[in-house]
């Protein structure tokens, strides 16, 4: 049986560790998310790095064939981190989150607009444009930077409060005039909101759009590679911190009564 290690800095992971566990893998999944050192997003890219270093080392520890990196932010400021991880890893498979859905979005029809929804990094970083004006010169891409969407899904907002929220971004949209034959989810923690979204993007353009998610493209890679058989995966989850919200999170979308802690992980402080 193949073991399938999946890491994120927050909550937003969980939302690929979900949809493997809604499929008929014959895999076991280790989580493991690191509460001590999130968010990675205002961190210096040299610590980003150690700290995906570690987090794989760890996955590897547990046996695992594959890593799934859930995280935007290792992809958009270390480029190189995943390519140069893999060497060291060899023979596992990495899966970036970002590199995954840029092959992913590279299959879809002729002549598509899609609208490429992510946090201001990913969108400021143009990895999509530019990986699909290389792979798939025929698309229309649109991007939208939802800066705080994942801050408010952490806090555990309210749908009323993320759906005003939504509207006022969307707002910018409305100033292009192409219209997007599918919206692509570039943010782990967006499917969270998968239906608000979708309310909220049939409002803006008068017509429902379809959304793909990143865990949908990373799943799709796994099939490639896991065995389909009856039954479901079996999950364990680690934190390298206790933290009660994420245990409610990880009982209310995985069913998981436990969340190991991983003592012996580095401390902020250490990382200077």
């Amino acid at each position: 049986m193949k073991r399938i290690g999946v890491f994120g800095p927050g909550g937003g992971a969980l939302t690929v560790t979900a949809s493997l566990c809604r499929e008929p893998l014959a895999a076991e999944i280790i989580h493991l998310v690191d509460l001590r050192c999130n968010p990675y997003g205002n961190r210096k890219p040299e610590h980003i790095f150690r700290l995906l270093r570690e987090a794989l080392k760890f996955l590897k520890s547990e046996g695992c064939d594959y890593a799934v990196i859930g995280c935007n932010t290792t992809s958009t400021q270390i480029p190189r981190a995943i390519s140069e991880l893999a060497v060291e890893l060899r023979p596992r498979t990495i899966l970036g989150a970002l590199e995954t859905s840029a092959r992913g979005l590279a299959q879809l029809p002729p002549q598509s607009t899609v609208l490429i929804l992510g946090t201001r990094l990913t969108v400021q970083s143009r990895y999509f444009q530019t990986s699909l004006e290389q792979s798939r010169p025929d698309l229309q891409v649109i991007s939208l930077a939802l800066p705080q969407l994942a801050e408010r899904i952490d806090a555990g907002q309210s749908e009323a409060e993320i759906r005003q929220y939504l509207r006022e971004e969307f707002q910018a949209l409305l100033m292009d005039n192409r219209v997007p034959d599918i919206a692509a989810l570039c943010c782990t923690h967006f499917p969270f909101v998968s239906n608000l979204l979708t309310e909220t993007l049939q409002e803006c353009y008068g017509r429902e759009i379809s959304l793909l998610t990143q865990s949908g493209f990373i799943l799709e890679e796994l099939k490639r590679h896991v065995t389909i058989e009856p039954g479901s995966p079996r999950l364990t989850v680690w934190g390298t911190s206790r933290n009660a919200h994420f245990e409610r999170v990880v009982r209310a979308q995985l069913g998981v009564s436990r969340v190991n802690v991983l003592e012996d992980w580095l401390s902020p402080a250490e990382l200077g």
